[in-house]
């Protein structure tokens, strides 16, 4: 069978292709966001990890804040409590300028180059989020730093190299925190600006499935089209007809035999279907398909596909057969020599004198109609 089309000239297999194509594309969009989202987090983690934010010289001014924390700190010689405090005010100044102006160099800025850029690679260019992504920065305070001091440590090097140790993790899991905020609104807009690209999409796959489902509808109703005029194709090859026509034929041939008186001498034989012994050399016996089964479908079939595109010529061919086999005749033919008997025969049969009967030849070639 050839590949099926619809009225408007879609060809299945084409359809069939589209539709994956289009199923690909709305999957592939649709992870998109989700995609993003797992870049985003992986240029935050690698750069905070990758961040060094206490290099040699900044551990020795934690190491001076560390000593000015103290309990026992104290300037000059007499330990005047002015100078303590602004000592103590200096160092703690020095090293949150320093540990800030890391955070910018090693952190900050990278990463806004990277998100930025994450932004451009996936084609998201909206101003609202570039500003929030410039603006991305943490402010570190005094507070902060003492908070992670441990009360009575001894301030050496293994504290020092252990307290910076915590400073740092403390800045970067600040700084992911503030980044996590805007991690959100790239992902709202990011299944906003696909949900408008697979829209289009959507909208042609839905066209395509409704499409696809009339062809299967149309391929399945072809079968079994086919099938019927199968059906009936062998019904007027080789007609078969019914038990109750054979019934109500030989019926009548009794009734018409009774009446017939001329006829004595030429017994009617009874109208026995042949006996066949199959072989293993002869073929399968043909399925036999009731004639008024098969016309009780063909009505079915073609009020099924009368209203549906595609199924003219096809419902036309139907109804020619229809017709043919409804209105089917059979041919009987008698032969003989002259004045052998068969027009007495014939008229037996018929339960009538219509065949002149003589010594000579009297009949030729005769046509008789019988309307069922």
């Amino acid at each position: 069978m050839a590949e099926m089309e619809t009225p408007d000239g879609h060809n299945r297999a084409d359809v069939q292709a589209r539709l994956g194509e289009l199923h690909a594309e709305i999957d592939r969009l649709n992870g998109i966001p989700d995609q993003m989202e797992k870049d985003f987090l992986n240029e935050l983690n690698t750069t905070l990890k990758n961040a060094y934010l206490m290099p040699a010289k900044l551990r020795d001014t934690a190491h001076l804040f560390l000593e000015s924390r103290q309990s026992d700190f104290k300037v000059g010689l007499f330990g005047s409590k002015k100078k303590t405090e602004e000592e103590r005010h200096k160092r703690e100044n020095d090293f949150l300028t320093g540990l800030q102006q890391n955070i910018e160099t090693s952190v900050q800025w990278r990463l806004r180059d990277k998100l930025l850029n994450l932004l451009h690679d996936y084609g998201l260019y909206n101003q609202e989020l570039t500003q929030q992504i410039q603006n991305i920065s943490i402010t570190y305070d005094s507070e902060s730093l003492k908070a992670l001091i441990k009360p009575g440590a001894t301030v050496n090097g293994d504290y020092v190299l252990h307290y910076t140790e915590d400073v740092s993790h403390d800045v970067k899991k600040t700084y992911k925190q503030e980044v996590l905020k805007l991690m959100d609104s790239v992902h709202d807009e990011m299944t906003r600006k696909i949900a408008e690209e697979s829209a289009a999409y959507e909208s042609e796959r839905d066209k395509l499935e409704q499409i696809h489902k009339q062809q299967e509808t149309q391929e399945s109703l072809k079968n079994k089209l086919q099938e019927q005029i199968h059906k009936v194709d062998a019904a007027l090859a080789e007609p078969q007809p019914d038990t109750d026509i054979w019934a109500l034929i030989k019926e009548n041939l009794a009734a018409k035999q009774g009446s017939v008186t001329q006829a004595a001498s030429f017994p009617v034989r009874e109208t026995i279907e042949p006996d066949i012994t199959e072989t293993n050399d002869q073929p399968a016996e043909k399925p036999v398909y009731p004639v008024q089964t098969i016309l009780h479908d063909l009505e079915k079939t073609t009020d099924t596909i009368s209203d549906l595109p595609g199924f003219r010529s096809i419902i036309d061919d139907l109804k020619r057969k229809h017709d043919r086999l409804n209105n089917r005749t059979y041919t009987i033919a008698l032969f003989g020599a002259f004045s052998a008997g068969k027009s007495s025969l014939a008229n037996a049969l018929i339960g009538e004198h219509i065949f002149a009967i003589g010594a000579k030849p009297t009949t030729a070639v005769t046509l008789i109609a019988f309307i069922r």
